[in-house]
């Protein structure tokens, strides 16, 4: 869990929602090592596959599947790692939103890491069209899980 490296992505438009077919997008993404007690020291890539429905009310509903190189944490081996999430979000304001998620993730050939399951929300704040900021807190549901983790993050649409 590279806690100090950088998260580097771009999200890139497959299809729009029509009716209950979902809006989707992949984004081909890595951590990058900048350093630090808790950094990887490796680039770990990862593909992300996103999709989301907009419900009336300003209300949304989405999902991500993932599917990401890892690190285990105590052999310092190389591991794929498949994640899967599931949200609701809501808009308060056309520039604030907030957002509910469960989220879980699965290594797959790591020597001591196992399944974690995650709850976390957040607050989201658009700056303009294309310059976003966040915030999330959230905690681990399985015993191995983190027990509190927060970020904060932003985002530039070019």
């Amino acid at each position: 869990h590279a806690a100090d490296d950088l998260y580097l992505g771009t999200k890139l438009g497959l299809t729009p929602q029509q009716g209950w077919l979902p809006e989707m997008a992949i984004v081909p993404q890595m951590l990058v090592p900048v350093g630090g007690e808790f950094s990887a020291g490796r680039i770990l890539p990862g593909v992300n596959w996103l999709f989301g429905w907009d419900l009336p009310d300003f209300w949304s509903l989405g999902g991500t599947t993932q599917y990401n190189i890892s690190v285990d944490e105590f052999t310092e081996k190389v591991h794929g790692e498949f994640a899967q999430g599931f949200t609701i979000g809501q808009s308060w304001h056309p520039r604030l939103g907030s957002y509910t998620e469960w989220f879980m993730l699965s290594p797959n050939g790591a020597e001591t890491e196992v399944t974690e399951h995650y709850f976390n929300g957040g607050f989201i704040f658009r700056v303009s069209n294309n310059f976003q900021l966040d915030i999330r807190g959230g905690t681990g549901l399985s015993g191995q899980a983190t027990d509190f983790f927060s970020g904060i993050g932003s985002v530039v649409r070019f």
